[in-house]
């Protein structure tokens, strides 16, 4: 587990959403090898991560995109490019 050390610690730690997007997809491809190639992860040892890791997402998700944010963007109507 070792090889998902670094993905895991830069979405922890990360303050903005750009970080955590670009490292779950890297860290969900690397999960795969792991469980398909080990029987030992795929006890709940794999699951108890991901719900771990799925809470920490969520929280900093919720972090930054709060329901008063959005109905005042949503009020604001559609931005042009």
């Amino acid at each position: 587990m070792k090889i998902i050390e670094s993905p895991v610690q830069t979405i922890e730690r990360a303050e903005d959403l750009k970080s955590i997007q670009m490292n779950v997809g890297v860290l969900m491809k690397t999960l795969s090898n792991i469980f398909e190639s080990s029987r030992f992860y795929k006890e709940a040892r794999m699951v108890s991560f991901l719900d771990r890791l799925l809470q920490v997402i969520t929280l900093k998700i919720k972090k930054r995109i709060t329901l008063g944010k959005a109905l005042s963007e949503a009020s604001q109507g559609p931005r042009s490019a």
